[in-house]
């Protein structure tokens, strides 16, 4: 004969069982199972079944999930907006924007999956006017890669043109009617007017491998133009931010 568990005053996390309360019978196969009376940290009594408990699965009367998402209070505010945009554009493939982050490998460091962790590393030079800008946009967004922008600084800085879908300053997308494949296309217009352009196809190089080579062609035309006294930014033609 099996020993009957004997769980009166032990504690599960914020439960402590107060007392053996019966047992009820499952809903099916109409297993026996028994409960026990307990008390959170809380406050609040409630009655739970011995697997619940001891697997762990139970450890509160519902208090702690309800602390774990209020306890910062920040929910509304906007810098919590600005963590969780972060992070669904680098997490979830269905985002209008993610193939410009996750799609390309863009992630964020492993902390700042906990909005407080996040907060602690970028809370200061903070304001409500500021968004968060990667200072090298080919990198993920930690602590070292970040800072707070104004939009007028981003748009200085980073130049792109707003019909721009792509991300990225003097790359654009093209689609060829006729085999019906889309080109990334790096473009750049030297000072006398004279216009150079590539086209990477996405059916040769795939959509990662052909968006990459544009922009490092991109980057290419700057340089020579740059040498040849054009005078383009140290930022021109990097990806924007979105306005977080």
């Amino acid at each position: 004969m099996v020993a009957k568990l004997k769980l009166e005053g032990k504690v599960f996390n914020r439960l402590t069982v107060l007392r053996f309360a019966g047992t009820r019978r499952t809903s099916g196969k109409g297993t026996s199972i028994r409960t026990w009376e307990c008390i959170c940290e809380c406050g609040n009594k409630l009655e739970v079944d011995t697997r619940a408990l001891t697997s762990g699965n139970t450890g509160s009367c519902g208090c702690y999930k309800l602390d774990v998402t209020t306890r910062h209070g920040m929910h509304q505010e906007r810098i919590y907006q600005t963590w969780g945009d972060m992070k669904i554009r680098c997490d979830n493939p269905k985002h209008k924007s993610y193939h410009r982050y996750g799609g390309r490998g863009i992630s964020y460091q492993s902390s700042w999956a906990d909005f407080e962790e996040f907060l602690n590393d970028m809370l200061a030079g903070y304001s409500e006017n500021l968004t968060l800008e990667r200072i090298d946009p080919n990198g993920d967004y930690t602590k070292e890669n970040c800072r707070w922008a104004t939009k007028a600084e981003q748009s200085r800085n980073k130049g792109r043109d707003t019909r721009n879908k792509t991300g990225v300053t003097g790359v654009r997308t093209w689609l060829d009617k006729k085999t019906s494949i889309v080109y990334y296309v790096a473009d750049a217009k030297a000072p006398d007017g004279t216009r150079m352009s590539k086209h990477f196809s996405t059916a040769k190089y795939g959509e990662e491998g052909a968006f990459n080579l544009a922009v490092n062609k991109r980057k290419e035309f700057i340089e020579t133009l740059n040498n040849q006294g054009a005078g383009y930014g140290e930022f021109h033609g990097t990806d924007k931010e979105e306005n977080v």
